[in-house]
């Protein structure tokens, strides 16, 4: 008996954790995190998981949508220290 797969290469930054569909079924099937490196030895936290796979559609609109609320949040802190200032004179 045989048991063989596809190999798949992926380089992380510790603390960086990339997920794998390890079946092309567009379901993520598994997490890998990289915790540290110490003595040329790799510790890594591996999850099975079962995520959708995001498209690249969607993954543009999920970042657009973080930007726009990050900018929404900026703009409302610079109006309450406009405030603050205005409170203060």
């Amino acid at each position: 008996m045989r048991i063989q797969s596809s190999p798949i290469d992926a380089e992380l930054l510790i603390g960086e954790e990339k997920k794998f569909d390890l079946t092309a079924d567009g379901i993520y099937d598994i997490s890998i995190t990289l915790n540290s490196i110490a003595s040329l030895k790799a510790n890594v936290t591996a999850k099975l998981i079962s995520e959708e796979v995001e498209t690249e559609k969607k993954q543009r609109k999920r970042k657009l949508k973080k930007a726009r609320k990050k900018q929404q949040q900026k703009k409302r802190k610079k109006i309450r220290n406009q405030q603050e200032l205005q409170g203060l004179q």
